[in-house]
């Protein structure tokens, strides 16, 4: 099996264990709720990057709950989607 197939077989929450990330709930459900706001937009990945200033695959794995985004880069979502930030992070895992 290829190291590129093996990764893509694990989930999220152990990839995001592998990285040392606190809170594996909290990605994902800040990944589904970036990926909710985004559609209702409606913006593609690929906008939303270009308007954030980040990479596409970026976007892609924070919806996913593979990456655990910087506090600039919440604040470059937010600006970008045009909500304020604690509508990112506020109540995620109620």
């Amino acid at each position: 099996m290829s190291i590129y197939a093996y990764v893509n077989n694990f989930d999220a929450r152990v990839l995001c264990i592998m990285i040392n990330v606190r809170n594996v709930d909290l990605c994902i459900a800040f990944g589904k709720r970036l990926r909710k706001l985004r559609k209702a937009i409606p913006l593609s990945q690929e906008l939303l990057a270009n308007k954030a200033d980040v990479s596409i695959s970026q976007i892609s794995r924070i919806e996913r709950g593979l990456l655990n985004p910087t506090l600039s880069t919440v604040y470059a979502l937010a600006e970008a989607i045009e909500i304020k930030p604690e509508l990112l992070v506020c109540d995620l895992l109620d």
